[in-house]
């Protein structure tokens, strides 16, 4: 797998600035005993180009140079799936990850109350998740049982977040290590032949880990990863009738932190979607 990418930003404290893009990925997949056990080894190479140039680091402040990090990027991975016995399998993931900041990051005009930061490091780290399926099918009124588990940990070595800094401004930066660590259990059924049932729930506990260096932080303020909800349950349904398929989702989320070293949590929120799916013919 290849691709090229090319942005162009052209903004109001800066000159226009070009990045280049070119990610190769190789994805091999490997069957051992028979295909029983499946083994997704791959490997990615990203080099991107930015252009240097001039930018303010402030609207009070005269134009400066700056060139934006670009570092190349080797992104491992690996997956596997283990076909223990009928209807029951274990899966495993491990993944490096790079992301790098947008334009919108390093090149925000100044408004006062929000501004961008060119001197940002791309996010780095690494996913990893555990886990089995059990599936059946079942009998009487329930049929195509499904339950799964898993485990994940998310590891960042440096992250991007936007804050509010001792200007009042808003402004990303780089944050430092993060941990997440979690699990989640799904269960899922056909009901009477007609009725999809499913439900799910995950437990989250995101923290950063770094000193606040990077005065991200407030002291004092317990360091919980923004944007990530301890709790989170969802329940799901949906009605095949042939032609129509009513359906409706539910989600619900604990409380959260909606920035970098917020001493306030968000509210828990509950979400509700419904719809009609038509099939004509």
């Amino acid at each position: 797998v290849s691709s090229l990418r090319y942005a162009r930003v052209d903004a109001s404290d800066a000159d226009v600035h070009r990045r280049t893009t070119v990610l190769v990925s190789v994805l091999p997949e490997l069957g051992i005993f028979g295909r029983e056990l499946r083994l997704f080894p791959a490997l990615a190479f990203e080099r991107a180009d930015t252009s240097d140039g001039l930018a303010r680091s402030a609207a009070s402040q005269p134009l400066s140079p700056v060139s934006p990090s670009d570092e190349n990027a080797w992104l491992p991975s690996v997956g596997a799936i283990w076909q223990i016995a009928p209807g029951l399998r274990a899966k495993a993931n491990w993944k490096r990850v790079m992301r790098r900041p947008p334009f919108t990051d390093l090149f925000h005009p100044d408004w006062g109350f929000i501004r961008g930061n060119p001197g940002l490091a791309s996010e780095r780290g690494w996913n990893a998740d555990v886990g089995f399926e059990l599936s059946g099918a079942g009998a009487g009124a329930l049929r195509d049982l499904h339950f799964e588990a898993g485990l994940f940990q998310r590891e960042l070595d440096e992250g991007i977040e936007w804050v509010l800094n001792v200007n009042n401004a808003y402004m990303p930066l780089n944050t430092g290590p993060s941990r997440a660590l979690g699990v989640e259990i799904g269960i899922g059924a056909t009901v009477f032949e007609q009725l999809r049932i499913g439900a799910s729930y995950t437990y989250t506990d995101a923290r950063y880990l770094g000193d606040g260096g990077s005065g991200a932080y407030q002291s004092g303020v317990e360091r919980v990863f923004p944007h990530v909800p301890e709790h989170a349950y969802s329940l799901s349904a949906a009605l095949d009738l042939g032609a129509l398929e009513p359906w409706t989702e539910l989600r619900y989320e604990s409380e959260v932190s909606y920035q970098v070293g917020r001493a306030t949590l968000a509210d828990d929120a509950l979400q509700v979607d419904a719809g009609v799916i038509l099939r004509p013919g």
